[in-house]
């Protein structure tokens, strides 16, 4: 059985490739991304976690899981909270994504909103900013931050894009 898949293991396999890539020949380095996509791909030792049950979600009719309702897809995890003021500033470019690349297209974006402060683990809290802010993907109230933990998380916003 796969391990979880966090941050800390992806990189160093990310740093490796880009030691290759900068030693290797214009041939060699097709390769070895196809080789580093494999990898991830096979899931050695990789399983990225999916949502918890029970979670709130906000913009979709039901729970989502990346096992079933996002399977196939091209997902990228939005890690925010909506006091944070950088969250707010890269809102523009992820509403410039799903107008270029739809659910259609195969790409989803969901908004993994992960508090800091008590008042921002309320739901109508997170669905008034989601409103205010026009944010139309889904967005999941991770209140615990389980996920956040999980993917070793640091910093809002962090973008994680899985596929």
């Amino acid at each position: 059985m796969a391990s979880q898949c966090s941050l800390s293991t992806l990189l160093p396999l990310q740093s490796q490739l880009e030691c290759d890539l900068d030693e290797a020949t214009t041939q060699d380095k097709e390769q070895l991304v196809h080789q580093y996509l494999k990898k991830l791909d096979d899931g050695e030792d990789m399983k990225t976690p999916d949502f918890h049950p029970g979670l709130e979600w906000l913009n979709t009719e039901g729970p989502l899981s990346l096992d079933k309702e996002l399977a196939g897809k091209v997902v990228l995890l939005d890690f925010f909270t909506y006091c944070c003021i950088n969250c707010m500033h890269i809102l523009p470019d992820l509403h410039q994504l799903e107008k270029r690349h739809s659910v259609k297209d195969g790409l989803v974006i969901v908004g993994v909103h992960s508090a800091k402060f008590p008042n921002e683990k309320v739901l109508d809290n997170i669905r008034r900013a989601v409103l205010r802010y026009n944010i139309c993907h889904p967005v999941v109230n991770d209140s615990e931050a389980s996920l956040w933990h999980e993917l070793e998380v640091s910093c809002w916003p962090t973008l994680v894009l899985l596929g």
